[in-house]
């Protein structure tokens, strides 16, 4: 009853008592979910990949690691994976594309792009043009045609799918390529005509099932966005089907549905590319990094920290100016030659904080001193001169 009177927007539990989820759902627009894995996390702990989606199923992170991962151990029944492309804590570019033009690219045309040119901010690109070449990235995924093979309560015709019931579906048939990972792609998927305000839409295929989530226009949680993006995984051989349901009744809208392969070997030749030149003898310390690294031609340094204030980076010792990039990190010009590279930690406001404190112990400490000269001059305790001077007269 506490929870319920209080204003929140999700509560999750991996279990609920009797009486309580019917307490939880009289409140309006608050969101009950029960995540049968959640009292399982523990079990996780310090599992380099975990899928949380299938714990919001009661269901194990099987069949789901993405291409690269490996299993490297084991611990009780969980299988450890350590990802063979991992990019390391410094890596370089060589080109560089705007953030106006990254964000003109399909969410999978931008998944390759970033792994090709470093992405900046557009008031940089001036400087960068100065050490970087400008070069359009080599889009190599595939738009796979796709017919439809089988509806269930369900049909599909211009850029509509109507659902007659819930988990109505749709089942897609192509010809997926080898050696890719195969997405489904809606672009501006929307609803209507639905009593609830929301939808979750399922794509199954290649033995993986993924989710996203509708709302209609009217929906307190709706939001703006260009699309949604479902991946089934790599596979040798290529994906040839995928099934879609519709959790609930009603119109859907979309202006396109794609399936697309993105090639693994272009994938791995660009992360390679990424670390030919990279940040070595790495330590991290203390909220603290340093690394030294050999340039054979002017490149960025791409550092795995965030850009904020808080963060300082030196090159060779002298300070370095960052450049935010890639959305979010820090970037750092740097010539040819050898250089050793620092960045550190301040927490925002520890100077400024510092320097009050500093100037409040000065000021405690003068007032204190004050009042030590004038004990002095009276005799010693406070109020004695006065006593021993009305006694004189």
């Amino acid at each position: 009853e506490f929870l319920a009177s209080q204003y929140f927007e999700v509560v999750a539990a991996p279990a609920y008592e009797e009486g309580v989820a019917d307490i939880l759902k009289s409140r309006k627009n608050l969101r009950v979910l029960l995540l049968p894995g959640l009292g399982r996390l523990e079990e996780w702990c310090g599992t380099p990949f975990l899928d949380i989606k299938s714990l919001t199923d009661g269901g194990e992170p099987t069949n789901l690691q993405p291409y690269g991962f490996q299993p490297v151990g084991q611990k009780r029944d969980m299988t450890i994976y350590e990802n063979q492309y991992a990019l390391p804590a410094g890596y370089t570019y060589t080109s560089y594309q705007t953030r106006s033009d990254y964000e003109k690219l399909s969410p999978l045309e931008r998944q390759q792009a970033i792994l090709q040119g470093v992405v900046v901010e557009d008031a940089d690109a001036g400087r960068v043009s100065q050490v970087l070449s400008r070069e359009e990235p080599r889009l190599t995924a595939q738009d796979i045609p796709w017919t439809v093979r089988k509806t269930e309560n369900a049909e599909i015709e211009d850029n509509t799918v109507r659902v007659k019931q819930s988990s109505g579906s749709i089942t897609l048939s192509f010809d997926g390529a080898a050696d890719a990972e195969t997405y489904v792609y809606w672009d501006n998927l929307t609803m209507d005509g639905q009593e609830k305000k929301e939808a979750t839409v399922r794509v199954s295929g290649n033995s993986v099932t993924k989710k996203g989530v509708v709302y209609q226009e009217d929906s307190l949680y709706h939001f703006r966005r260009d699309g949604m993006t479902y991946n089934l995984g790599y596979s040798e051989t290529g994906v040839r089907s995928c099934k879609i349901t519709f959790t609930e009744a009603g119109t859907y809208h979309f202006d396109d549905l794609q399936v697309v392969c993105l090639p693994m070997a272009d994938y791995v030749e660009d992360v390679t590319a990424l670390g030919e030149a990279a940040l070595e003898d790495v330590t991290e310390t203390g909220g603290a990094l340093t690394g030294s690294i050999r340039l054979e031609e002017p490149r960025l340094l791409a550092l795995s920290i965030p850009y904020r204030d808080s963060w300082t980076v030196t090159v060779d010792g002298e300070p370095a100016e960052t450049l935010k990039i890639n959305g979010m990190y820090t970037g750092v010009l740097l010539e040819a030659g050898d250089h050793v590279v620092a960045a550190a930690y301040q927490i925002p406001g520890l100077k400024a904080g510092g320097m009050v404190s500093g100037v409040a112990l000065v000021c405690t400490g003068g007032v204190l001193a004050a009042g030590a000269v004038r004990r002095r001059r009276s005799g010693g305790k406070p109020g004695k001169g006065k006593k021993q001077g009305s006694r004189e007269k």
